[in-house]
């Protein structure tokens, strides 16, 4: 998180070269001599002249701050955006490296403290989607790997409904629902589709599997606390 407010720092620099362009320019138009005689404060004609020259500089200095404003702006929009998608493509790297560390443990169906792990990684991945931090093509994939792994309940009965057909024996997991509510949101499917997300048929098996990903991803934009 700590990339998020390197390019956030960006803002307030820039706001401050607006700020003091707009207040520039409200001091110029402030300025408004309408008498030919200098004014009584002033006793030396070069100091009326000066003030004169100042004035009348004032426009162009006013343009100019307004563009370097405008530079500093974009520059500043820039590394915000060169930021953030540094930042994403350093989350996406920490969820790759975390799952292949857990993916080596999960070996072992009976390996409970990583399939522990794995869930809270998942419900993690699921916000990253949320907030467009992973790509969406890379989402798609991910969460192609997750219906082989997660229980996948129904619709309407709320029973799981790919009980043997995971990678992973989930028994003794039943908590997951209530304990990651994104989770429960998100993987939900109809009972009577769910054999064409494992057929032996590929072509059956692809547009199965695009459907169901379509739809999780859809619920990971829709889910709220």
């Amino acid at each position: 998180m700590s990339k998020i407010r390197v390019y956030m720092k960006q803002i307030p620099f820039a706001a401050s070269v607006l700020i003091f362009a707009v207040l520039i320019f409200l001091f110029a138009m402030g300025l408004n001599f309408e008498s030919e005689s200098a004014p009584s404060w002033l006793n030396k004609q070069n100091d009326y002249v000066l003030l004169l020259w100042v004035k009348d500089s004032i426009p162009t200095a006013v343009e100019l701050v307004k563009v370097l404003g405008g530079i500093t702006l974009a520059y500043g929009f820039y590394n915000i955006s060169l930021n953030r998608k540094k930042f994403n493509f350093e989350v996406m790297l920490s969820c790759i490296d975390r799952f292949n560390a857990i993916s080596e443990k999960m070996t072992s169906r009976k390996n409970s403290g990583s399939f522990s792990a794995y869930i809270s990684l998942v419900n993690e991945e699921l916000f990253y989607f949320s907030q467009n931090y992973i790509p969406r093509q890379v989402a798609k994939e991910w969460v192609d790997g997750m219906i082989d792994t997660l229980p996948i309940r129904d619709k309407k009965t709320n029973e799981i409904i790919n009980e043997g057909k995971s990678h992973f024996n989930y028994k003794g997991h039943e908590d997951i629902y209530e304990n990651h509510p994104r989770i429960a949101h998100c993987f939900v499917w109809d009972a009577q589709r769910i054999e064409d997300i494992y057929s032996d048929n590929i072509d059956k098996k692809r547009k199965a599997r695009e459907k169901l990903i379509k739809s999780i991803l859809k619920k990971v934009n829709e889910f709220s606390y």
